[in-house]
């Protein structure tokens, strides 16, 4: 509103209106940069290191931030563990199929 009256905006009103939204950027900033260059259960480590802070709100984000990376790794370890199956289209997961090998020694070297 414009004027000087009880509503408008000012200066200080606009810093107290932004602190929170400017407070959740910087821990998404710092979260970023924690997992650069990371992928699969790294970045999921690297991400739950951060939820140890001392602000709970910071805490609660990093820790959201946490469980969403972490939906796609225990979906891949459910249909490897309980079908067999190794579907991993990026690369991402901690154990490698190997397509080459034999029938009788699948138990032993299907996977590394």
């Amino acid at each position: 509103r414009a004027g000087g009256g009880a509503g408008a905006l000012s200066l200080r009103r606009l810093a107290v209106w932004l602190a929170e939204p400017l407070q959740r950027m910087r821990a998404v900033a710092v979260a970023a940069d924690a997992v650069a260059g990371q992928k699969g259960g790294a970045l999921a480590a690297a991400l739950h290191a951060l939820t140890r802070h001392g602000d709970p709100a910071v805490t609660a984000l990093h820790s959201r931030l946490t469980r969403q990376v972490c939906v796609p790794l225990f979906a891949m370890l459910g249909r490897w563990l309980y079908e067999g199956e190794l579907h991993d289209p990026q690369g991402e997961f901690f154990v490698v199929a190997n397509p080459a090998a034999e029938e009788e020694e699948l138990w032993y070297s299907k996977y590394r």
